[in-house]
């Protein structure tokens, strides 16, 4: 199963729950284009397992065998399962590629049910899992708040072209949302009727991240990237979810932006997606 890359396109910090986890207002854009392979199938051993192309993932903390511990704790199955994983999308980059092969184990094990968990039921479970996780049971653009567990559809109104470097500082979670500094911006609701109606230029101007003043100022070379990226004709640049990955909107038809930024940072990996 592929399982796509998403960026944030909005991301507004509200502040800390009880359970530690962060009260948010987001939206989720999938990009299908950047996508790991998840294939769930059943052992003969009574164990959970995994195989990986980057074999540091192939540990116990991998959130596809945490799904798959949660998912057989509630349904009963039996944990009997390898799965293989292909990793392209960057790790610890703000992409949610872990987040998503955790969905895709989830997808694949209800579907070895007889009677398979209804989608709220399967939302449920993968919200237990992590908070970007029910999201990519479904990964079409959405509106997000809660910790990003409470998903509603939103219409987009323009076609967007979306650059995506990925710088490959990986930065903690814990570190991105304790270093937080929110910022003023426009509310969710006014975010989501720009998507609805606006131009891409009236949407890009739109766009923010609470997370990402931390990380530029944290990691200069991030900064450095989105000011070329500006100074090139980017419609503007911000740090996708915790980091360090970044998306830029471009004007239509210009890929000589792509080019440019590919010449002149030639270890960083990016690419470009045009509707």
């Amino acid at each position: 199963m592929k399982t796509c890359a998403k960026i944030n396109l909005f991301l507004k910090v509200l502040g800390t729950r009880a359970d530690g986890y962060h009260e948010l207002e987001t939206v989720f854009l999938p990009i299908p284009e950047l996508y790991d392979d998840v294939t769930v199938t059943p052992s003969d051993q009574p164990s959970l397992s995994i195989s990986c192309n980057m074999p540091e993932l192939e540990t116990e903390g991998n959130l596809c065998l945490k799904a798959a511990r949660a998912f057989c704790g509630r349904t009963g199955l039996p944990q009997a399962f390898h799965v293989d994983l292909v990793k392209r999308i960057p790790v610890a980059a703000g992409l949610g590629g872990g987040s998503s092969d955790a969905a895709a184990t989830l997808l694949q094990l209800n579907g070895f049910l007889e009677k398979p968990l209804p989608h709220g039921e399967l939302v449920k479970l993968a919200a237990s899992v992590g908070a970007d996780v029910p999201f990519f049971l479904e990964p079409t653009p959405s509106a997000a708040t809660g910790i990003g567990d409470i998903l509603s559809p939103i219409a987009l109104s323009a076609n967007l072209d979306v650059m995506v470097v990925s710088p490959g500082i990986p930065i903690p979670v814990k570190w991105a949302y304790d270093h937080c500094v929110p910022q003023p911006a426009v509310t969710l609701t006014e975010f989501r009727q720009a998507c609805a109606s606006a131009s891409a230029a009236e949407i890009a101007k739109l766009c923010h991240n609470d997370l990402e003043y931390a990380i530029f100022d944290k990691f200069p070379l991030i900064a450095m990237m989105r000011d070329h990226l500006l100074a090139k004709g980017a419609l503007t640049v911000h740090v996708s979810g915790s980091g360090s990955s970044l998306f830029a909107l471009l004007p239509p038809n210009r890929h000589d932006i792509h080019d440019d930024f590919a010449s002149s940072f030639q270890d960083v990996p990016s690419m470009t997606m045009f509707p």
